[in-house]
């Protein structure tokens, strides 16, 4: 399903930054460059099953036009508790990147204000290596989206912050509402 060019939802944005500030929060997908569009929305819905009932999470769903084509990529933000879960989300983290094959995920602790790029491969960052990225605010979610999507090394802070025009914070579908809306 597209979703039409709307103005950001500032509220929303500050929903997401009240909910996450104090607490244990991870980034990662499971869409890889190699697989389907098909194969990927599948993936991200396994991810997505498996995170349910351990943590909250919201879908963060990019919109980025490359030429005439909708490029689809979503990844999930997954909170955690405001307290020391003895690295429960972490840990998951971890698992669920070798699971996916993916090489790297964003995880920010309850009581730390920067975020860090940790890998779950060999390729960079290398396995349980930690780079900081610096405090973390979901304003720069594009940021942090891209950098799960990224082959090269390390890039510049602004380097993949213009790529994504636009972003959402999608609360998934329950029981209680059947579709996606913004968080």
């Amino acid at each position: 399903m597209d979703m039409e060019p709307q103005p950001f939802q500032s509220n929303s944005l500050f929903r997401v930054w009240q909910r996450t500030r104090n607490s244990n929060i991870g980034i990662i997908t499971a869409f890889r460059k190699d697989a389907t569009p098909q194969s990927n929305r599948a993936n991200n819905g396994v991810l997505a099953a498996t995170t349910h009932g351990r943590f909250g999470y919201l879908k963060v769903r990019p919109r980025l036009i490359e030429g005439d084509v909708n490029v689809h990529e979503e990844s999930l933000l997954l909170i955690g508790t405001a307290r020391n879960d003895s690295g429960n989300l972490l840990g998951h983290l971890r698992q669920q990147g070798q699971r996916f094959g993916q090489d790297r995920f964003v995880f920010k602790r309850y009581d730390d204000e920067n975020a860090y790029l940790l890998g779950a491969s060999t390729a960079f960052p290398a396995r349980r290596e930690m780079h900081k990225l610096g405090p973390w605010h979901p304003n720069r979610m594009a940021e942090y989206h891209a950098l799960l999507f990224t082959n090269e090394g390390f890039p510049d802070e602004t380097q993949h912050a213009c790529r994504y025009p636009e972003f959402r914070f999608l609360r998934p579908r329950s029981f209680f509402s059947r579709v996606e809306a913004e968080f």
